[in-house]
């Protein structure tokens, strides 16, 4: 369907025309080439499913900020809480004994403070369990909606964990295996095989047509950004997963550890109200500031206190070495607001300083460019279909004069006469045409003739 006189026909339409949708207002491409229409609908649709798949892919990000948010808001009504009640003790045990305040009582407070402290560590630490990863931990009834928190039940009986919402959140994005599900890179491949079909469908000598090549530059242009788009947002979709599973383990496993040993001893000893205290900040701080690392490798779970070797007492840490050093950390794994921070700036910002769009824009970019085009491919087939037919029409009307011109050709004829009395004859004559090239025209022919003469006696 790609002749140099359809093209330049195309481009002469496009070329007087502002606006390509008013040409097209009496077109109808599938009565023109019915494969290019089909081709297009389907471009059209891998368009409409990028713009589906980003849509999926900005609702699972505000699932995760929601919970980030809701997750940091807990952990510090909990941190505060823990060390609101600890001051309390602390009080406690500085208050002088009086005789308001007997040393039985005042032993009785500090119990019940003691309690207090390491219950409301310990809850703090069931919470922040049950949010960061829902199938491997769940509150019982009696631990949701305490006062001292002030907790929503909704929160921790109708969310997913964050562990299960980043892996959603790679899923809406990673490419699958079958390169056949509604994840965005998925659906980019399929994107970049509907515009090889149309391109197969009308292939354009682009040399005769500058606004084709620059439309089909721009959709070209528009695709790589995309990708590279998609790409940043992956690496930060992937990163935010690896960081949530990083934090998530340091909260199951050093938090956890670090409050079973504070723990160890009966509840009411201040000595475990006062290493709970510290293993609750260490939890806040990996939440919210991320994991640190020392120079020696430690963390801030590491800390000056450990489980004894009789498994009944708390043994103190005496190697420096083996203690956290903030003077000498640094972020390892960054907190799970600026983990799902970065998402974000990837599918709204994209990243500027490097030339990466934001996939938002990206997506935009790839529908815009891909109607330009597709609008300028209708424009040129239906210019192409009138140019054909109007050679169609010309070279009939040529055929149709050439047939009906006079023709003067050589002839030779012989014959023989007949005559009947005076006035009446009839002769048998072959005619013979030389150099005859009408085909509507034989070479030769033979005619019956009669004859009547008037006038004479």
């Amino acid at each position: 369907m790609n002749s140099s006189n359809s093209v330049a026909g195309g481009a002469s339409v496009l070329n007087g025309a502002t606006g390509a949708n008013s040409v097209l207002s009496g077109i109808s491409l599938s009565a023109i080439n019915q494969p290019l229409a089909a081709a297009l609908d389907n471009q059209a649709a891998a368009v409409q499913n990028l713009q589906d798949s980003l849509s999926q892919l900005s609702n699972n990000l505000n699932t995760n900020q929601n919970q980030v948010s809701d997750i940091m808001s807990i952990a510090f009504k909990n941190s505060d809480n823990t060390g609101f009640i600890y001051q309390r003790l602390q009080q406690k045990q500085n208050a002088p004994v009086t005789t308001q305040n007997p040393q039985s009582r005042k032993d009785s407070d500090i119990r019940v403070a003691s309690t207090q402290t390491f219950v409301s560590g310990e809850r703090f630490l069931s919470d922040m369990k049950v949010l960061l990863d829902k199938n491997q931990y769940t509150l019982s009834p009696e631990q949701r909606g305490t006062p001292e928190t002030i907790r929503d039940n909704n929160i921790f009986q109708s969310r997913t964990g964050l562990v299960q919402n980043a892996q959603a959140l790679t899923a809406a994005i990673a490419e699958s295996t079958s390169k056949n599900t509604s994840s965005l890179m998925d659906r980019i491949d399929a994107f970049r095989n509907a515009a090889n079909a149309v391109q197969r469908q009308q292939n354009i000598d682009a040399i005769n047509n500058p606004t084709f090549i620059a439309a089909a530059n721009a959709q070209t242009q528009a695709l790589a950004a995309l990708n590279a788009a998609a790409q940043n947002v992956d690496n930060a979709i992937k990163a935010n997963q690896a960081n949530v599973q990083a934090i998530n383990n340091a909260v199951s496993n050093g938090v956890d550890a670090n409050f079973f040993a504070a723990g160890v001893t009966a509840w009411e000893d201040p000595i475990t109200a006062k290493n709970t205290v510290p293993a609750s900040n260490a939890m806040y701080s990996i939440l919210r500031d991320g994991i640190k690392t020392d120079t020696n490798g430690n963390t801030q779970n590491s800390l000056d206190y450990k489980l004894g070797s009789n498994k009944v007492s708390i043994d103190k840490v005496t190697d420096p070495n083996k203690i956290f050093n903030s003077s000498t950390a640094k972020v390892t794994t960054p907190g799970l607001e600026a983990s799902i921070d970065a998402v974000n700036k990837a599918i709204n910002q994209g990243d500027p300083a490097n030339g990466v769009k934001s996939l938002k824009q990206a997506v935009a970019d790839v529908a815009k460019t891909t109607q330009n085009l597709a609008t300028i491919r209708t424009v040129i087939a239906a210019a192409t279909a009138s140019s054909n037919a109007s050679l169609a029409a010309a070279s009939k009307d040529a055929a149709a004069k050439r047939n009906n011109a006079v023709t003067i050709l050589p002839t030779a004829k012989a014959g023989i006469v007949a005559f009947f009395g005076k006035h009446q004859s009839v002769s048998v004559e072959y005619q013979y045409y030389f150099r005859n090239t009408n085909p509507n025209f034989t070479s030769g022919e033979v005619t019956l003739n009669y004859a009547y003469y008037f006038g004479g006696k």
